[in-house]
């Protein structure tokens, strides 16, 4: 095939072909610029964002046991940080409630001890065991034993309280 330059007769189309291309060149430009970095901003942002956005969803449903993987994102990082120590604190706190529990189930079953042997010796007084002098100074000193261990237990869940209200 051979090759011929043929003159260009009508020399304004191909100035405004000529002009559309040279003013059309900066907004094809601006709109791959806003294109390409708007795909950097949604990984870089948005999509940590989600993230976090899921990991405080599952915080506020009391749900810690769930990580966040992301060398990359300071914040997420951060946030990772943040969910391990919260853990860590509301963990020692659950088990701190825990033995409080089982201290005071303790206690109250250690108080219903004293109580029951008072219990028994002023029905055994209300019978008429006083009538027996000896008996009842036994009786009495009992009842004196029992009374002094009840006031010790409930002295250490007054304690118990005043320190629980400290927190």
């Amino acid at each position: 095939y051979p090759l011929r330059l043929m003159p260009l007769e009508n020399r304004q189309f191909v100035y405004l072909i000529m002009f559309i291309g040279v003013f059309s060149l900066p907004f094809l430009f601006l709109i791959f610029y806003m294109w390409f970095f708007g795909k950097k901003l949604k990984i870089n942002v948005m999509i940590p964002l989600q993230k976090l956005k899921w990991a405080s969803q599952k915080i506020e449903n009391q749900d810690l046991d769930f990580e966040l993987h992301e060398d990359y994102n300071e914040v997420i990082v951060s946030f990772e940080k943040m969910r391990k120590t919260l853990k860590e604190t509301l963990t020692k706190q659950w088990q701190i409630e825990q033995q409080q529990k089982e201290l005071i189930s303790a206690l109250a079953h250690d108080l219903r001890s004293p109580l029951t042997v008072i219990k028994g010796h002023v029905e055994l007084l209300q019978d008429g065991a006083y009538q027996n002098e000896a008996r009842c100074l036994k009786y009495l000193n009992v009842l004196e034993g029992a009374t002094n261990r009840s006031i010790v237990l409930v002295e250490d869940l007054n304690l118990l309280s005043q320190l629980d209200q400290l927190d």
